[in-house]
């Protein structure tokens, strides 16, 4: 079984999958797959083909490219098909036999892929949460990180689709049993026989 734990930027998913992980499950991000991604030359070719402006020498320029497609819904739009579909081969390379796994997914429905799960869990916190949040751990000004939060508006809204939701707005000993509920809940159901592969389309 392959549950999704998706939700906005600095609503603390990746808090939510450490604990996840210290529980026992098997924990996947794909901000860290997109990252090793971006040590593979075949991969950043073909990102220098679609945003040429982000290279310098051969290069990326990573700040480059985030303020480019956190600014414009087109660019990210692009990022995104071009992405997306490595990710997701990748991560269905490592979640081959990792029984129930979970995996932190930023923009679940954003990015289409919903239909690759068995579950999903969405974490969320108050807007001035997540702006402090993203502040202090980005070290950018407010302003921008509001744009951020203004772009993932669609995903706040998300939440109507999600099997679990967990707030996190307190201290990390009440995540922890908030946590913990959603956990057991959803090892109980799973029984062990089925396909922890990513589904098919």
């Amino acid at each position: 079984m392959l549950i999704a734990v998706y939700g906005q930027i600095g609503a603390g998913k990746s808090t939510v999958m450490k604990i996840f992980n210290e529980l026992g499950a098997a924990t996947f991000s794909a901000d860290e797959i997109n990252r090793e991604m971006l040590s593979d030359e075949k991969y950043l070719s073909g990102l220098n083909k679609i945003f040429p402006f982000a290279f310098g020498d051969g290069k990326l320029n990573k700040a480059a490219l985030r303020k480019a497609v956190f600014s414009d819904p087109e660019a990210l739009k692009k990022l995104n098909e071009y992405a997306h579909p490595e990710i997701f081969k990748r991560l269905k390379e490592k979640c081959a036999g990792a029984g129930a796994a979970f995996c932190e997914i930023p923009l679940l429905n954003a990015s289409g892929a919903r239909k690759y799960f068995d579950k999903t869990v969405y974490v969320s916190a108050k807007r001035e949460t997540k702006l402090k949040r993203v502040v202090e751990r980005d070290g950018i000004g407010e302003k921008e990180a509001e744009r951020i939060l203004a772009i993932q508006s669609g995903e706040a809204l998300s939440e109507a689709y999600a099997d679990y939701i967990i707030v996190n707005d307190g201290d990390v000993d009440s995540l922890r049993e908030k946590v913990y509920k959603v956990y057991s809940e959803l090892v109980a159901d799973y029984d062990g026989q089925g396909d922890t592969s990513l589904r098919s389309e």
